[in-house]
């Protein structure tokens, strides 16, 4: 929304956002803007709806404690995903915006850094995953922004607060019951690093085998792609090979060192 996470426009009247050919701009206000947006990424081949339910930790112009969109637009946006037999993924980090998000019936929230137990037992009931996405707020903790350094120092402080903050809160949805499922908010985190989150999932409480089971069968399950997921016939086999076990040390998935093989479609291609 205008003024909201990732609207790139700046005082000096410069709009940094860039666009791919063919995909939408996703700035829009107001239930007759939402409605024609959501129906405008769908046209271009969205397979869900990715919406800003929140400030950011990276937007310079919001808080991730705000929340975004009212409740009438977030509800368009879902029943017009609905119709497209589509799901929302929202990003969220405010406690309010997740709220406004389970109450307009999105599929999932994306971080839930600010979540609390009354929240999480909201999410559990009304079946909305969790994609805590733990690995982003710490990778950027310990490394910094490199794409952002001018203003990196701005955010370091409110950075600090929100891994600490953010590991407490998701633990507790996941003692509530809350679906929780693998997601590293891919583009600010490397390619290559994406395996650390299993680490942090299980220092949440879960074993590694559900862990591993919240990136393939069950994130296959949620995304509703009936032939992922699983190692079995009949099944697409997308796998990769390691030279340690996983269930006894998780970490080893996050050395790239440690992956031997990897399968795609069946075909080897390490």
């Amino acid at each position: 929304m205008t003024g909201g996470h990732f609207d790139l426009f700046l005082p000096s009247g410069f709009d940094m956002e860039i666009i791919y050919p063919g995909f939408p701009k996703g700035r829009c206000d107001g239930v007759w803007e939402v409605l024609k947006k959501t129906r405008e990424v769908k046209r271009a081949g969205a397979d869900f709806i990715k919406v800003m339910c929140s400030g950011g930790v990276l937007t310079t112009n919001n808080s991730p404690e705000f929340s975004q969109f009212n409740k009438a637009e977030l509800k368009t946006i879902v029943d017009e995903a609905e119709v497209n037999n589509i799901g929302v993924a929202a990003h969220c980090h405010s406690l309010k915006g997740i709220n406004n998000c389970i109450e307009s019936g999105v599929s999932s929230i994306e971080h839930g850094t600010f979540i609390d137990r009354k929240t999480s037992q909201k999410m559990l009931k009304n079946n909305i995953s969790l994609v805590p996405t733990l690995l982003v707020h710490q990778f950027l903790y310990k490394h910094g922004f490199p794409k952002w350094d001018n203003y990196a120092s701005e955010k370091l402080g409110k950075l600090k607060e929100i891994v600490k903050v953010h590991k407490e809160n998701i633990t507790m949805a996941y003692e509530e019951g809350v679906n929780i499922l693998m997601g590293t908010d891919s583009g600010v985190i490397p390619h290559g690093h994406n395996l650390e989150e299993l680490t942090y999932l299980v220092d949440i409480g879960m074993s590694e085998v559900e862990a591993i089971a919240s990136g393939t069968v069950r994130a296959a399950e949620f995304l509703n792609q009936k032939d992922l997921g699983l190692v079995k016939p009949a099944m697409v086999a997308d796998l990769i090979l390691v030279n340690e076990n996983p269930f006894e040390d998780i970490s080893i998935l996050a050395n790239n060192d440690n992956i031997c093989h990897v399968f795609q479609d069946g075909v080897l291609v390490k």
